[in-house]
């Protein structure tokens, strides 16, 4: 069976950051207040290098940068200190899944959508764990299930035309990308996706005006471009685009 190609753009990571107001090079101080350390623990994730635990590189400011695994390793005490934070569970489990832990990305995950039920975030990257371990079924369900909470998240629906693609309900997955535009969905997303269905049903020439669509909107994105390459030519199997795997934003009180 096909299994997705699950497009993360890293400057997804960025969301929510200008709330934090992390301007300064980070610390080896980690603020008592689980809000400012979220921030200051996503400020520092994004800088640091990708070296073993406790090393660092020297920063332009001339302190320390910490690895990677140190700042999951902060991330993972902060969570046992305010097991039922949201912000808190949903930063362990997205420095998790970027660091291809995907065991305790679900475990954070899970609990974040046991405490608090329409959390779209959780749900799309925990839809996009299943889904990448080959479980359509299990994605579909929770996203579904996320669609009757917050049924406004266009990101939800991004994610679960993906799950229907997959589990080849290609008409379910085309309702689904309706529904996500007319929320809002990025417009090269939903061009590029509805490019996919419509060369699956041998429709190339409004498979090639939706890839087209899709780059006027999102020049550098590569993957329109390598499905306009190959309408006549032997090509990949299609892979739906979903939404940005990255930090959320800062949720509602």
């Amino acid at each position: 069976m096909k299994r997705p190609l699950l497009i993360t753009c890293m400057a997804a990571l960025t969301l929510g950051l200008a709330a934090c107001q992390a301007t300064k090079p980070p610390s080896a101080e980690i603020p008592a207040d689980p809000d400012d350390a979220v921030c200051e623990l996503r400020a520092a994730w994004q800088s640091a290098p990708g070296c073993t635990l406790y090393s660092g590189a020297p920063c332009e400011g001339g302190g320390e940068t910490r690895s990677k695994a140190m700042i999951r390793r902060q991330a993972e005490n902060l969570a046992f200190r305010h097991p039922d934070h949201i912000e808190t569970r949903m930063l362990c489990g997205v420095l998790a899944y970027e660091a291809e832990d995907p065991v305790t990305a679900v475990h954070h995950l899970d609990h974040v959508l046991r405490i608090r039920p329409a959390t779209p975030e959780a749900a799309v990257l925990r839809a996009r764990i299943s889904l990448e371990q080959g479980n359509e079924q299990q994605a579909i369900r929770i996203l579904e299930d996320q669609t009757t909470l917050r049924p406004d998240a266009y990101a939800v629906r991004e994610a679960l035309a993906s799950a229907y693609f997959m589990n080849e309900r290609h008409d379910e997955a085309r309702s689904a990308i309706d529904a996500a535009e007319r929320l809002g969905a990025p417009s090269w997303r939903v061009a590029y996706n509805r490019g996919l269905l419509s060369e699956l049903d041998g429709e190339f020439g409004a498979a090639s005006a939706h890839y087209e669509s899709a780059l006027a909107d999102a020049p550098d994105w590569h993957l329109p471009r390598e499905r306009l390459q190959g309408l006549d030519t032997v090509n990949a199997p299609p892979a739906m685009a979903m939404p940005e795997a990255g930090f959320p934003p800062p949720s509602e009180p």
